[in-house]
């Protein structure tokens, strides 16, 4: 995961993305852990933090692939 976030600061992405980036990561992860911590679990709170990781993710690999080819 660290990869496309390290790809995008060194691509020279302004930091206020690479700051979004970091946020959107940090934030999934905690809003996954928080669900999976509740008893019952809460399932809304890890699926919106795995969607949120996910698009963090997704997002910086489409803008690698699309800084590289433009």
């Amino acid at each position: 995961m660290k990869l496309h976030w390290a790809m995008t600061e060194m691509q020279g992405a302004p930091v206020w993305v690479v700051h979004i980036l970091g946020l959107m990561l940090l934030l999934g992860r905690v809003m996954h852990g928080w669900g999976m911590s509740q008893s019952p679990q809460n399932l809304p709170a890890r699926e919106y933090g795995m969607m949120l990781a996910l698009a963090m993710i997704a997002f910086t690999a489409i803008a690698n692939i699309g800084h590289v080819l433009f």
